[in-house]
């Protein structure tokens, strides 16, 4: 699990980086900014509909 937005994660050198991001939809590291923009957007009369909802802002990883 990632934990740490925006830093670097060093891999092993032998990772399979075709097979990884094909299985974990690896589409680069979560910015600060992406948070931000989620938090202002459910902060905002646009997001009145969502209740209780769990939001995943991590590239993808979870939908691979």
């Amino acid at each position: 699990m990632l934990t740490n937005i925006g830093t670097t994660i060093k891999m092993p050198e032998d990772v399979d980086y075709t097979l990884m991001k094909r299985y974990t939809g690896l589409r680069g590291m979560v910015e600060v900014d992406d948070v931000a923009e989620m938090v202002a957007f459910l902060a905002s009369d646009a997001a009145r509909g969502y209740h209780g909802a769990c939001i995943n802002i991590d590239g993808g990883i979870t939908a691979g």
